[in-house]
């Protein structure tokens, strides 16, 4: 086999292959907030990020142990939330985290 041939065949199969894992997909970690509900056993000791609204007046920030509590929702369910840390910088009440 010609070195061209071997470099065109070398270049098909990597595209092959990662049009392969392109439709495969990676595992997302993002869920809507009733997502998260639904499929918490199988959730536990993974990061993931959860897409919802602040429930109006939920929030509330403890200076002193540097906790912010507040509910998020997504229409659907509802789940509390507890952060630990400098106070972050939140949208107002009522808008899409």
């Amino acid at each position: 086999m010609k070195k061209k041939q071997r470099l065109i065949l070398g270049v098909s199969i990597i595209i092959v292959l990662l049009i392969i894992l392109f439709k495969m997909g990676v595992p997302s970690n993002t869920y809507e907030v009733s997502q998260a509900v639904s499929n918490k056993a199988n959730l536990t000791d993974e990061v993931i990020l959860i897409n919802g609204t602040m429930v109006t007046g939920s929030d509330n920030w403890d200076s002193f142990n540097r906790t912010l509590t507040f509910k998020l929702t997504d229409g659907i369910a509802t789940i509390d939330v507890i952060f630990t840390g400098d106070k972050p910088n939140l949208p107002e009440q009522g808008e899409d985290e």
